[in-house]
């Protein structure tokens, strides 16, 4: 996923983290201890969308790292999609 500033964010499934990229190249991880994180978008406020695969959820994600809120689903979220009115799609 990609913010309004060039700011690229991935998940890292290994690390159960998400890695943010700045638009100079630098990496840093804007947040650990999920688990086993797959699919990743961002709306237009430039919060997170992450789908955590093993426990079936997604977690919405500040810009700063703080999970801001976090929805349970009935099956696993390996993918996610959001529309630019902030409708989360999960499959």
């Amino acid at each position: 996923a990609v913010d309004s500033v060039g700011n690229v964010y991935v998940t890292h499934p290994g690390s159960n983290s998400v890695i943010k990229i700045d638009s100079n190249g630098n990496l840093s991880t804007l947040v650990s201890s999920l688990n086993f994180p797959s699919g990743i978008g961002i709306d237009a406020s430039n919060n997170l969308y992450v789908s955590e695969v093993n426990n079936n959820t997604v977690k919405k994600i500040s810009p700063t790292g703080t999970v801001i809120s976090n929805w349970t689903l009935p099956s696993n979220p390996y993918s996610l999609a959001i529309t630019s009115t902030g409708i989360v799609y999960a499959a």
